[in-house]
């Protein structure tokens, strides 16, 4: 299992949870920070806190998967070499 299957269930939820909160908080958080005028809907604020978290979860599961290929490509270069003067020393 690679990171990325791996983070599809708790990603999916932590948008839902992240969605619920803009929802129930973001409205009111928004007037606080800028003022009434820019107080957005409920739907809106859940629709900008579940993208964030989204977009959050796939910058994690996109620089894990570059983490795991670099180290895999680490680990072949490093034993090439010892694989070609094994050879050649038969």
């Amino acid at each position: 299992m690679t990171v990325g299957t791996g983070f599809r269930a708790p990603g999916t939820a932590m948008c839902l949870v992240g969605a619920l909160t803009g929802y129930v908080a973001g409205a009111d958080v928004v007037q606080l920070l800028l003022g009434a005028e820019y107080r957005p809907s409920p739907e809106v604020a859940a629709l900008v806190a579940g993208g964030v978290v989204a977009a959050v979860t796939t910058q994690v599961v996109g620089q894990s998967l570059v983490a795991e290929t670099l180290t895999a490509m680490w680990r072949v270069s490093r034993s090439a070499p010892v694989q070609g003067v094994s050879q050649h020393g038969r």
